[in-house]
């Protein structure tokens, strides 16, 4: 009996670490490491995507998106192209920028783009998913419904623009991010309430019309459905001048309001006026000991009036720089590209 007992003892004590193994590693397992210290797991980020996904070229507009908690920093890094390009909080927990690709950019580096989240004392990074809208796009196929309405995007002439007089482009882009997609026969536009939608070319991608214009303000208003139902409008006015008295836009960086010697603080702002509804693009290059280093871009569009802001969280550097160039582009309808520059420097006390 004696014998049995001491037999069933050794092989419980045997079978005990493992038993201990194994009711352990769960708990290991729900907790990684940070700086040392054990933590809830990584769930600050929950997704980032870049589109479009496919083949990258100059010229060519990226869309980050990034899913993480809400209320927190985010910015985008890519390895000797941008770095800290912000990541705006579109709604919560959806983060969002724009980047246009430069000649001299290397398109290979976005397949290493990374994201990173800030929230309170925690930071935490994350490699971009380059088939995270493959998700999206299979996700919206499984939708019973598509509740999304299309976009309307890209009019021409921009709100509030001018034309010379004579024979004039009235023009605009559908998006439809649902699955349904756009109806073609759905397209409604009027001009000055006069509607000339059999005189357009219609297409699932846009809308234009090609007429003479009188001189004087006039009315856009256009209409489009998906095929789900969902329904998008979109109003804008623009005046038709004679050619001698047609304005000729400008681009002025109104704040900071020199290049003299300045104090850099981050965040940085900077403000501007340019043509109305015009696309403008704000880069920062930093330069150390007369090198240049990675730059951060920010792209965005001028209001009504042509007035347009842009705010830079951080230094795109660690090292305080010697100088930051500053260059803004704006892409008006119509017209040349403007462009301002601005040398704002580091105060040495």
């Amino acid at each position: 009996m004696t014998t049995r007992f001491r037999t069933h003892a050794a092989a419980a004590l045997m079978l005990l670490p493992l038993g201990l193994a194994m009711v352990a590693e769960p708990a290991a397992a729900q907790y990684g490491e940070y700086r040392g210290q054990a933590v809830a797991p990584a769930s600050l980020i929950e997704r980032f995507v870049m589109r479009p996904n496919g083949r990258l070229r100059a010229g060519e507009e990226l869309r980050f998106r990034l899913d993480a908690v809400p209320g927190a920093q985010a910015w985008v890094d890519v390895p000797g192209v941008i770095g800290g390009l912000p990541l705006r909080e579109t709604r919560s927990g959806r983060y969002e920028a724009e980047y246009v690709i430069r000649t001299r950019d290397d398109v290979d580096a976005f397949d290493r783009a990374t994201a990173t989240v800030q929230s309170g004392s925690v930071r935490q990074s994350a490699r971009l998913d380059r088939r995270g809208e493959d998700r999206d796009e299979r996700q919206g196929r499984d939708e019973r419904r598509d509740e999304r309405p299309p976009q309307i995007t890209d009019v021409t002439p921009a709100q509030g623009g001018v034309m010379e007089r004579g024979r004039a482009r009235v023009a605009a882009r559908f998006e439809d991010a649902g699955r349904a997609g756009v109806d073609p026969a759905s397209v409604l536009l009027r001009i000055d309430g006069i509607d000339v939608t059999s005189r357009a070319r219609i297409s699932p991608e846009g809308v234009e019309f090609v007429d003479v214009f009188g001189l004087g303000r006039h009315t856009a208003e256009l209409s489009v459905r998906d095929r789900a139902g969902n329904v998008a409008r979109r109003n804008w006015s623009f005046d038709v001048t004679e050619a001698r008295r047609a304005m000729q836009p400008t681009l002025q960086i109104t704040s900071p309001t020199t290049d003299a010697a300045s104090e850099l603080r981050w965040p940085l702002t900077l403000e501007g006026r340019t043509a109305p509804n015009a696309r403008v693009r704000v880069e920062l290059r930093p330069n150390l000991f007369g090198q240049e280093f990675p730059s951060v871009e920010q792209v965005t569009r001028a209001d009504a009036d042509g007035r347009f802001s842009v705010r830079f969280l951080r230094s795109p550097m660690q090292r305080v720089p010697d100088y930051i160039d500053v260059e803004v582009v704006a892409d008006v309808p119509h017209g040349p590209a403007l462009q301002q520059h601005l040398r704002l420097r580091t105060r040495v006390e």
